[in-house]
């Protein structure tokens, strides 16, 4: 697919990875940048038979499912804001991989009875939202991804609809590799992932909520182990009879690209919408030359709502980012000052370098053990004899 259209190629690949597994993602951004679009277009690779979209749903409408309907399915939601009354159902689901609900009905002669109606997940959850603080307990369960509300983004868009208007966006191309992503998954298989370099590894200190973060983490590096089965050696435990296939470093190497922009997220006091306003703010001052700055004239600058202004400007004010070193409150307006320039950067750099450093810390001990062995080049091209081996392994 040609990525230009979607955000980048590593969020398009995370968010691939997320929702073909058993990995929740909410996908958050402001109004018109293109959410609903790109979990559209990133769905489009995904089975039919293997999804559910959904743009509305009542509140008791999950337990009418079939009691294995929803069992491994990917569910879509195109809206968050709009399916506040699904949240509890959906969290179940995910969480306790089971929901039920106990409701009287009349039986063929009129007497009233009870019967418990049960759905059992676990279900892969996708939605997209602009608020960012409403769905904290689902939130926690997913992985955030925020979408690219740059500049450069927005021209990477506009010159896609110009292609596409001019006729030279190549329709049948795309719609093949469509089709091979959904064929690939089809050829997937039911085994066991083991990650021998789990107990190395660890997450920034920096990372709210570490315990669920974690999971996330390791569960994105065995996703990724499961998607190379096919260029993996099956092993076996001598004591439980049980196959499975090994993570390698490359996996770990691949996850740490992948989920970066997230453990950063995860790491900062700010909601994504208030450091995008933030890190503009002070690009804005360096480019204007100026020390200090009044709300009237970013919000002219930036063409913002007042109110947005001031809520994000309190917010600044309240994590101590910025400071009043002047004006008043009903003539000029007050006076700021930013006193943080440089946190975003010790922050960004902070998360980098833990997980470069652990992974490094790993293929020192690993290649001076006698133990583990590090294992390079397992990422290679699909071969028929592993496929082969595979099948015959999971039948």
């Amino acid at each position: 697919m040609n990525r230009s259209m979607l955000i980048n190629s590593n969020l398009v690949d995370l968010l691939y990875i997320i929702i073909c597994f058993t990995l929740p993602v909410l996908c958050k951004a402001i109004h018109k940048t293109g959410k609903t679009y790109l979990q559209e277009k990133v769905s489009e690779l995904i089975p039919e038979q293997e999804k559910l979209e959904i743009t509305i749903l009542s509140e008791n409408a999950f337990y009418y499912f079939d009691r294995k309907e929803l069992k491994h399915k990917l569910v879509l939601i195109e809206d968050m804001d709009g399916a506040e009354n699904v949240l509890y159902p959906l969290r179940e689901l995910q969480s306790k991989k089971k929901i039920s609900k106990t409701i009287p009905i009349k039986d063929s002669k009129g007497n009233m009875k009870t019967i418990t109606l049960k759905v059992e997940g676990p279900i892969s959850l996708a939605g997209t939202t602009t608020k960012e603080r409403l769905y904290e307990d689902n939130a926690n369960r997913s992985l955030l991804v925020y979408l690219d509300n740059s500049q450069q983004h927005k021209e990477q868009i506009m010159e896609y609809q110009r292609r596409l208007s001019a006729g030279k966006v190549n329709d049948k191309e795309e719609n093949e590799l469509k089709e091979f992503f959904k064929d690939m998954q089809t050829i997937l298989k039911s085994i066991k992932v083991r990650n021998p370099y789990a107990e190395l590894l660890k997450l920034p200190e920096y990372v709210f909520k570490p315990l669920r973060t974690n999971a996330h983490y390791l569960a994105v590096i065995e996703t990724i182990t499961f998607y190379h089965q096919f260029q993996r050696d099956i092993k076996m435990d001598r004591i439980t009879g049980e196959h499975f296939i090994e993570t390698t470093l490359e996996d770990i190497e691949w996850a740490n690209k992948l989920l970066k922009e997230v453990l950063l997220a995860k790491a900062d006091e700010l909601n994504q919408a208030e450091r995008s306003f933030f890190e503009s703010l002070k690009k804005w001052l360096a480019a204007n030359k100026k020390a200090s700055f009044y709300a009237k004239e970013i919000r002219e600058a930036f063409r913002m709502h007042p109110s947005k202004i001031k809520r994000y400007l309190y917010s600044l004010s309240t994590y101590n980012f910025i400071k009043i070193t002047g004006g008043n409150r009903f003539k000029t307006g007050f006076e700021y000052e930013v006193i943080a320039t440089d946190e975003y950067t010790t922050l960004e750099n902070a998360v980098n370098t833990v997980l470069d450093n652990v992974l490094e810390e790993i293929k020192q001990k690993v290649s001076g053990s006698g133990g583990l062995q590090v294992v390079h080049g397992q990422n290679r091209p699909l071969n028929s004899n592993k496929i082969s081996k595979i099948n015959a392994v999971v039948q």
